[in-house]
Order: C-alpha cells, then structure tokens, then sequence
C-alpha cells in the first residue's frame, strides 16, 4: 500500500511551478507564484477548481477556463493577498468538466472553513451542484486523492503538516436517501426539488 506523488518542476527554482500526479489518479495539482499568472494561464485552458492562497487567507474558485479566469484574478484588487496558485485539474478533460470543477469548488471550500486553517475569502458561497449519482460517486473518488497531491504541491489549506493533525475525511459516503433526489430514466438524472 502507499502513495506515489511525482513532483515535476520546470526548473531549478524550489518554490517555481510544479506539477504534481500520481499515477493512479486522473486528477493533478499544479502550483505556481501568483505574481507567474500571466506566464502559466496559457497552458491551463482548460476545466479546474483553483485556490488562491497566502499563509493566512484562501480564495477557492472554479472556471472552465481556469486560465483565463486567473489572468482576471491577476488584475484585482482583492486578490493581492494571494502568494501562491493551485490548480486542481486532470489529464482527462472528458471527466474532469465544468461540472467536476464546481463540485471541487464547493468541496474543498466546504472543508476550507471547516479546517480553520486560514481565512476562506469568498463572494458568493459556492452551492452543491445537483448532478447525477453516477457523477457524485466519480467526483468522490477523485476528491479523495486530491488532499495528498494539493499538500505535496505546497497548498497548506487544508492540512499544516503537522503529524498529530487530522487529514481531511475521505469523501462521505452517500446516504440512501440522496437517491429520492433523482428521478432515475435510463441514460439520464434529472434533479427534482427536495421537500
């Protein structure tokens, strides 16, 4: 058992990018100086969630173009905090969408705040997105090798290091009453309004 986290850098500089996978998951991490944004959007034209981060505060986002959106980022104002860059994404843009990059978002914000670690910066609270169940299992499974490489990238958001911390849960799992969410056809979900 056990975990392999490669750490691929761009160069010699320890805090420069850095991508970091492993092999048995789709998803990678990859991390940057804020003040480089302009020198990686371009290569992260692609669906992600993103956190901002310094050692006191966070902003958690998502965007199907997580490039573009860091360039915007980049310009404003109440993102000068921001000392780092980390970008959840996957190798494999069929499975890893807009709609994987919201649930990200509202994930990883949901255990952000629960965490404490720093001070989560938001606008708008990122609502769950309502998708099929077949998804949320994916999504799931994908989320639970995320803390790992976003630690191993350098993001301390969510976990200090500190060996007698709590690592983030696993993804819950999903209570049977989630199905009553669903109007269940073949090939589709459509979500129904809960009572």
């Amino acid at each position: 058992t056990g975990h392999a986290s490669i750490v691929l850098r761009g160069s010699d500089a320890i805090c420069g990018a850095r991508e970091v996978i492993d092999h048995s998951q789709i998803i990678r991490v990859c991390a940057f100086p804020f003040e480089e944004v302009e020198r990686y959007a371009g290569l992260l034209r692609t669906a992600g969630c993103y956190i901002l981060a310094s050692a006191r505060e966070a902003y958690i986002g998502e965007s199907k173009d997580v490039g573009e959106r860091l360039r915007t980022h980049a310009q404003a104002s109440d993102k000068a905090f921001a000392r780092e860059v980390f970008v959840v994404t996957a190798f494999d843009d069929t499975r890893f969408d807009k709609f994987a990059a919201r649930y990200f978002d509202y994930r990883l914000t949901q255990e952000a705040e629960a965490r404490k670690l720093v001070r989560v910066i938001k606008g708008a609270s990122p609502a769950q997105p309502c998708l099929p169940l077949d998804r949320v299992v994916a999504f799931n499974h994908m989320l639970g090798g995320v803390w790992r490489l976003l630690f191993d990238a350098g993001c301390r958001v969510f976990h200090t290091g500190d060996p007698d911390a709590v690592v983030p849960a696993s993804p819950p799992v999903i209570p049977a009453d989630h199905f009553d969410e669903f109007d269940m056809k073949i090939g589709r979900a459509s979500c129904r309004e809960r009572v």
